[in-house]
């Protein structure tokens, strides 16, 4: 949202299934044999807000960041 720049290699998942992908370097997706059952996409991408969208033939995904500023951090190895 903050740039408008697509984000490569988003998880797209029909939610409560396995049928899922991952967008392409325009940002695009298609998913092919969803279930008619299906009613709901979620869409993820590490440091961005999970989306959950009703399924349409055609959809725009808008992801928020997702930054929270941290205190403390302690690396155990």
């Amino acid at each position: 949202e903050e740039d408008g720049l697509p984000v490569v290699g988003a998880s797209v998942l029909v939610k409560g299934t396995t049928v899922g992908t991952v967008t392409d370097i325009d940002g695009n997706f298609t998913i092919s044999n969803v279930p008619s059952s299906a009613g709901t996409l979620v869409v993820s991408f590490i440091g961005l807000q999970t989306q959950e969208l009703d399924i349409r033939p055609v959809m725009k995904v808008v992801l928020k960041s997702d930054a929270e500023v941290l205190d403390e951090v302690m690396v155990v190895a």
